[in-house]
C-alpha cells in the first residue's frame, strides 16, 4: 500500500515538475498577439523573412499596398484641387484625405528605413521573444499578452470596420436626391457626374480597396508600436524582479563560513553585472526604436491633432450631415491611435524609473564589507543613478511621448477646433 502511495506521489511530483518546465520553455513569439502583428506586419510588406518565397509573396503584398494608397492619394489631392472653395466640401474631403495622406508618408519612411526596421525586428525576435524565461517573468509577459489582446482587438475591429463601412455604405445607403445612382466611397469633385457602368464599378472597386488598405495601414503602425512598446515595459518589470532577487541567496546563508560567504558574495555580484547588462542592452535597445519610429509618431500626433480638428468640427457643426457617423469614427479613431503610442510609452517611462526603487529593494545591507560587497555597493549607485535619466521614446525628437504629450495634443486640438468653429460661423 505504501508502495503504491509513494510511486503516486512520485508521479505527482514529476508531473509538476513537467509542467514548470513546459512554462518555461513557452516562448513568447507564440503570443497571439505577437502571431497576429506579424501578419499585419507582413501583409504590408515590412516584416523580414529568411525563405526566399515569403520575401517574393512580402514585396508583392507591399506592391499591392503601395498601389491601392497611391489610388486614394491620387483621388484625394484632385478633389482637394478641383473643388468649390467651400467649408462643407472642405471639411468632408479633408477628414478622407488626412487619413490618406498619413498612411502614405508613413508606409514610404517605412520603405525607405526597410532594412533598418527589419534588422530591428530581427533582433528583438532573437533577444525577447524567442528566449527562455523563468515562471516569474513568464507570469508578467502573459500579462502583458492579455493586456494587448484586450487592447488591439476592440481597436482593430473598430478600425477595418470604418474602412468597410465606408466602401459599402455608400451602397447600402439611398441615393441622393438628385440622383439615381449609388455614390462612390472617394467624391470625385473634378466631374460634375460619376462615371457610367462599367466605369463606376471599376473606380468603386478602387475606391473600396484604398478604403480597407488605408485602415489596415492605420491599424498596422498603430498595433505594431503597441505591442513592441509593450513588451519592452514587461522587460522592464523582468529586470526589476532580478535586482530585488541578487542578494535572495545570501541572505539565506548568512550564518555560514566566511569562505563561503565570500563565494556567495561573488555570485550575487556575478547576478548583478548580469542585470546591469540587461539595462545597458534595453536603453541601447529603446535609443534604436526612438531612432527609427520617432517620424512615424511625429507624423501621428499630427494627424491626430487635424483628425480632431476638423471631424470635431463637424459633428459640433453639423456638417455634411449625410454621413454623420464618418465624422464620429474619424474623430474616434484619431483619438484612440494617439492613446495608444501615448499610453505604453508612459509605462515605459515609469517602469524605467522603478528600476532605482527595485535595486534598492535588493538585500544589499546583508552583503560582507569584502571586495564584491564593495563592488556591489558602488555598483548598484551606478544604477539608482543612471535610472535617474528615465528611457522615453520622442516625437520627431521635439518632446517625450507620455500622457501628458497626449493631454498636450487633446489641448492644441481644441484650441484650433475652437478656431475652426469661430471662422465658420463667421462665415455662415
Amino acid at each position: 500500500m505504501y508502495y503504491y502511495e509513494n510511486c503516486a506521489a512520485d508521479f505527482l511530483s514529476r508531473r509538476q515538475l513537467l509542467n514548470s518546465v513546459v512554462k518555461i520553455m513557452t516562448y513568447v513569439n507564440e503570443h497571439f498577439c505577437i502571431k497576429l502583428m506579424k501578419i499585419l506586419m507582413k501583409v504590408i510588406g515590412m516584416w523580414f523573412d529568411e525563405l526566399s518565397y515569403d520575401r517574393f509573396i512580402t514585396n508583392v503584398s507591399l506592391l499591392c499596398i503601395a498601389t491601392c494608397l497611391a489610388v486614394a492619394v491620387t483621388i484625394e489631392g484632385l478633389s482637394i484641387f478641383f473643388m468649390e472653395r467651400d467649408f462643407n466640401e472642405t471639411f468632408e474631403a479633408l477628414s478622407c484625405t488626412n487619413s490618406v495622406v498619413q498612411e502614405v508618408i508613413k508606409l514610404l519612411y517605412c520603405i525607405c528605413n526597410r532594412s533598418k526596421i527589419n534588422d530591428l525586428n530581427r533582433f528583438t525576435e532573437v533577444t525577447f521573444w524567442k528566449k527562455k524565461y523563468d515562471t516569474f517573468s513568464n507570469e508578467i509577459l502573459n500579462r502583458c499578452n492579455e493586456i494587448c489582446i484586450y487592447t488591439i482587438v476592440p481597436f482593430m475591429i473598430f478600425i477595418h470596420m470604418t474602412g468597410y463601412t465606408f466602401a459599402l455604405e455608400t451602397l447600402i445607403a439611398p441615393p441622393p436626391a438628385n440622383s439615381s445612382k449609388s455614390r462612390l466611397p472617394f467624391v470625385l469633385w473634378w466631374t460634375d457626374s460619376d462615371p457610367s457602368s462599367p466605369y463606376f464599378e471599376m473606380v468603386y472597386i478602387l475606391e473600396g480597396l484604398a478604403s480597407v488598405v488605408v485602415a489596415n495601414c492605420a491599424a498596422t503602425f498603430s498595433v505594431f508600436i503597441f505591442i513592441v512598446i509593450t513588451y519592452t515595459t514587461a522587460q522592464f518589470q523582468i529586470l526589476h524582479y532580478k535586482l530585488e532577487i541578487t542578494c535572495k541567496e545570501y541572505s539565506k546563508n548568512t550564518n555560514v563560513k566566511s569562505a563561503i560567504q565570500s563565494l556567495e558574495s561573488e555570485k550575487t555580484y556575478d547576478k548583478l553585472k548580469e542585470c546591469i547588462k540587461m539595462h545597458q542592452m534595453l536603453i541601447w535597445y529603446i535609443n534604436e526604436l526612438d531612432e527609427t519610429f520617432n517620424f512615424l509618431m511625429l507624423i501621428q500626433v499630427v494627424s491626430s491633432v487635424l483628425t480632431l480638428c476638423v471631424s470635431g468640427c463637424q459633428v459640433c457643426l453639423g456638417v455634411s450631415s449625410t454621413f454623420w457617423w464618418r465624422n464620429i469614427m474619424f474623430f474616434l479613431s484619431g483619438l484612440i491611435q494617439i492613446l495608444l503610442i501615448a499610453w505604453p510609452c508612459n509605462e515605459l517611462i515609469l517602469n524605467s524609473e522603478a528600476v532605482a526603487d527595485a535595486a534598492y529593494r535588493a538585500v544589499w545591507y546583508c552583503l560582507p564589507n569584502n571586495r564584491h560587497g564593495k563592488a556591489y555597493t558602488r555598483a548598484l549607485l551606478m544604477i539608482i543613478m543612471r535610472s535617474r535619466q528615465p528611457c522615453q521614446l520622442s516625437v520627431g525628437k521635439f518632446c517625450s511621448m507620455s500622457l501628458n504629450t497626449f493631454c498636450s495634443v487633446l489641448s492644441t486640438a481644441m484650441s484650433y477646433f475652437t478656431m475652426l468653429r469661430q471662422v465658420t460661423m463667421e462665415e455662415d
